[in-house]
């Protein structure tokens, strides 16, 4: 999958991304602080969980989104409204009746032809009239059974947002040996890549246990590459790990963990206490090894608390994956920007509470063939320094 165009507006303050265009690769995202970039790939993320309904849906807003899957063009346009009160469930404060949305109007096209069409008087799929249905519902998740929509629903379930704080998460008790049942029959990484059901964490646990030699030569060696004091690391429950936590537990399910050894230190230290440049930079490994080809990667200021050891071998490792996946990514770093060819510069602006996001190429100063050079000229174009008016 690979996001073609986007576009957002939310209605009650007024922020708006215009249409913006983006590359089937890598895109990157540049602009002085306050520009707009992370809310862009908020914004993204949020109208891609609302199609599966993983999020909540924020009332008054409207988007277009415009995806490539599978051979095909699917466009995914919608507006949501505030409830009436008298919709909304009986009872609760205020405030909770102001958190009701649904869809007044939503279509999706498939290679320009009209899948589903939903009008505050009508509804119909693929040209036929249908009863009402749930509006707080997306067409996306409610007819994500059909033949034509469904592709679109697993489009959506790419999108990701990387996370930095999620290594240490509660499995369900029968967790660990229920995803090893699950991938019993997986051949290669290949396989277990594509299973989105499954946390990140317990991803890592299933290359662990069931392909240990990939495991140790694309998770464990690029990391002591990084940081050699690092001995081992290993994915496992917490009551396992670390003995202080034996009778630990939370209150329903297991904690899962993945740990690090280190020379001179004893015991396995949690990921939670690994040095946040650490932790960032074993959460982009796992994830660069286990996403799926077709994956849609958000990564907000990328570079964060990654040091000079990190971000070289980091970004090598993304941009091995670029065109088989599709970044997205926001940056300030000169390492960074300076080693993505400028091509993929994406330049974001906002004026008052409109963004507006265009290939840096676009700025008549860059003339250069020298990323480095051109670096420099962007930060002295007057249309990076004056970026939010």
């Amino acid at each position: 999958m690979s996001i073609l165009e986007f576009s957002y507006t939310d209605h009650t303050s007024g922020w708006e991304i215009r249409p913006t265009t983006f590359k089937p690769s890598l895109n990157l995202l540049v602009g002085i602080s306050g520009a707009g970039k992370t809310q862009t790939l908020s914004s993204l993320f949020a109208t891609c969980k609302a199609g599966l309904h993983e999020e909540y849906v924020q009332a008054n807003c409207e988007w277009s989104l415009r995806i490539a899957w599978q051979g095909a063009e699917y466009q995914w346009r919608a507006r949501t409204i505030a409830r009436s009160e008298d919709d909304a469930e009986v009872g609760g404060t205020e405030e909770d009746h102001e958190d009701f949305s649904e869809f007044a109007t939503e279509s999706i096209t498939r290679d320009g032809v009209t899948l589903f069409e939903r009008t505050p008087s009508k509804t119909s799929l693929n040209g036929a009239l249908l009863p009402e249905f749930n509006r707080e519902e997306s067409g996306v998740r409610l007819f994500r059974a059909d033949e034509k929509i469904a592709p679109l629903a697993r489009a959506l379930a790419h999108v990701r947002l990387s996370y930095e704080k999620l290594l240490r998460r509660v499995v369900r008790e029968d967790g660990l040996p229920w995803s090893l049942k699950r991938h019993e029959n997986s051949r290669s990484i290949s396989d277990l890549s594509r299973d989105l059901s499954l946390m990140l964490p317990l991803k890592a646990y299933v290359l662990q246990e069931k392909f240990p030699d990939d495991f140790r030569l694309l998770i464990v060696g690029p990391f002591q590459d990084i940081f050699p004091t690092i001995t081992d690391i290993r994915v496992g429950l917490a009551a396992s790990l670390f003995p202080a936590e034996a009778h630990q537990r939370p209150r329903k399910g297991l904690l899962l963990d993945v740990a690090v050894r280190e020379k001179g230190v004893r015991g396995w230290i949690s990921s939670e206490e690994l040095a946040e440049g650490m932790h960032r930079t074993l959460v982009h490994l796992i994830e660069l090894v286990l996403a799926p080809p077709g994956t849609v990667l958000l990564i907000d200021e990328y570079e964060r608390s990654m040091g000079v050891n990190c971000l070289p071998a980091v970004t090598e490792h993304l941009l091995d994956r670029a065109g088989e996946l599709q970044f997205i990514i926001t940056s300030h770093h000169p390492y960074v920007i300076g080693n993505i060819a400028k091509e993929h510069w994406m330049l974001v602006r906002r004026h008052g509470s409109v963004v507006t996001i265009a290939p840096a190429l676009s700025i008549p100063s860059l003339d250069t063939r020298s990323n480095q050079d051109a670096f420099i000229q962007l930060l002295n174009a007057e249309e990076y320094t004056e970026g939010v008016s």
